[in-house]
């Protein structure tokens, strides 16, 4: 390896590190951070092959666990380290965009579920179930907020409202974990084929426009399935496995077809010469005003059984 690969190997972990102390430092910048995370390990094991790049790492790791303590070095191992790893042995492997993306997305959701898993051994709590001290904390600092700012609410509404939103998050939880893995997968994607295309490096298997996503028929048979065992669960409420799946299922599917709708109403705005811009402006309104990502859910559901794009088309002609 010439000098300038191992400047450039050395750059590469050092940002990694770096990214990982704001991640952990700055509360708004670790939003961002966490979603690119694997980014410098991926570009390594693409450049360097995936002996170094774990190397790499292992190093890395050490820095990290000097500069903080053991357990920030754990979550860099696993989230920035081998998942950015793994993302670059897929990416290698892989001949499709589809197929980096499924692969990529096990990989970002197993290296998760490792985490949650050594965390909860380590501290002795399920992160899936949010206890009832922390829920009582919660209540507490509310009721002490709401008369401070006017609220007329009773304590014992409060009350009910909270534990109906903690059992919530506790039921959503893996689809969450899911979701995230999509997101950064996806994030980590993009991010890695810009740089790999200002420093001209092997180039990234061709993702498709945005407009040109579609997603196959057969996500109906999940749909389906989800259905029924949600039909079950409240057959029989006392299994609460039951109910965690077909919730978890059923917010998998809303989010694909929501993406779905957003897919095509990008390619409407495309075919309208809408600003660019203003494409982005309508995804973020559609991700945080309800009644619009209500409407894209169904959409998104016709678009996949009669694609749309085809009419557009047509009356386009």
């Amino acid at each position: 390896m010439d000098n300038k690969k191992i400047i450039e190997l050395i750059l590469w972990v050092f940002i990694s590190i770096s990214m990982f102390v704001f991640t952990i430092g700055f509360a708004l910048s670790s939003t961002f951070f966490v979603l690119i995370a694997p980014v410098p390990f991926m570009l390594i094991t693409r450049r360097y092959g995936h002996k170094i790049a774990f190397l790499s790492a292992f190093i890395a790791s050490g820095i990290v666990f000097f500069l903080l303590d053991p357990v920030a070095s754990l979550m860099f191992a696993l989230l920035f380290c081998l998942t950015g790893i793994a993302f670059g042995v897929i990416s290698v492997k892989v001949k499709s965009a589809s197929d980096y993306m499924l692969a990529a997305i096990l990989a970002s959701l197993f290296s998760k579920m490792i985490l949650v898993v050594i965390f909860s051994k380590i501290i002795g709590v399920n992160p899936f179930v949010i206890d009832a001290d922390a829920t009582s904390g919660i209540i507490s600092s509310v009721i002490k907020v709401f008369p401070k700012v006017g609220a007329q609410l009773s304590v014992s509404s409060i009350e009910e409202q909270i534990k109906t939103m903690a059992n919530n998050l506790s039921l959503l939880m893996p689809a969450m974990l899911i979701l995230f893995s999509a997101m950064d997968s996806l994030a980590s994607y993009y991010c890695s084929s810009y740089i790999i295309k200002r420093l001209k490096y092997v180039p990234l298997v061709k993702m498709p426009p945005f407009s040109e996503w579609r997603c196959p028929q057969n996500i109906f048979w999940a749909l389906f399935a989800s259905l029924i065992i949600d039909l079950t669960s409240r057959a029989y409420p006392e299994v609460r496995q039951l109910t965690v799946i077909s919730v978890n299922l059923l917010e998998i599917l809303r989010a694909v077809f929501i993406v779905q709708g957003l897919s095509l109403a990008w390619y409407f705005m495309t075919l309208r010469k809408v600003h660019r811009v203003l494409k982005v402006m309508f995804v973020i309104l559609s991700i945080i005003f309800a009644p619009l990502s209500y409407i894209l859910y169904i959409v998104g559901i016709f678009d996949i059984c009669y694609d749309l794009r085809k009419l557009i088309r047509r009356k386009m002609k």
